[in-house]
């Protein structure tokens, strides 16, 4: 246990906050760029339409700071409810590049990104495994 009744955190931990984090804050981003310079993307034709990038920039937003939220929180469903969110995500991700990604830079390296997503859930789910053990 740490300060005040707290347990410790990991390196793992550590770092899947910080992705979440990160992830959360990247979402955002997207949102208020694509609000931002919606005018601009509607005249060069990006396709899918700004208010979907928005859209989509907002719900990673929201759902990694909330994964964010209650991991740091230690709430005891914390666990469950972020692997939840990392395969929603992951999902999402491959949803839209599969159905909305056009360009052939990102066709040449599907199977790098394949790869990473599911580095990216094992170490998430092996970090929230040694959580629940705890």
């Amino acid at each position: 246990m740490g300060v005040k009744g707290r347990r410790e955190i990991g390196w793992g931990l550590r770092l899947l906050l910080a992705g979440l984090l990160i992830l959360s804050a990247g979402g955002w981003l997207r949102m208020a760029l694509a609000i931002s310079n919606r005018i601009l993307l509607r005249q060069i034709g990006i396709y899918p339409l700004p208010v979907y990038i928005a859209v989509t920039g907002g719900v990673v937003g929201v759902l990694a700071g909330l994964g964010f939220w209650v991991l740091a929180a230690d709430y005891w469903w914390a666990s469950r409810a972020v692997k939840i969110i990392a395969v929603i995500l992951a999902a999402g991700y491959w949803a839209d590049r599969l159905l909305f990604t056009q360009s052939s830079a990102a066709q040449a390296n599907w199977l790098f990104m394949l790869v990473i997503t599911l580095i990216l859930l094992v170490f998430t789910f092996m970090v929230l495994g040694q959580t629940a053990r705890r």
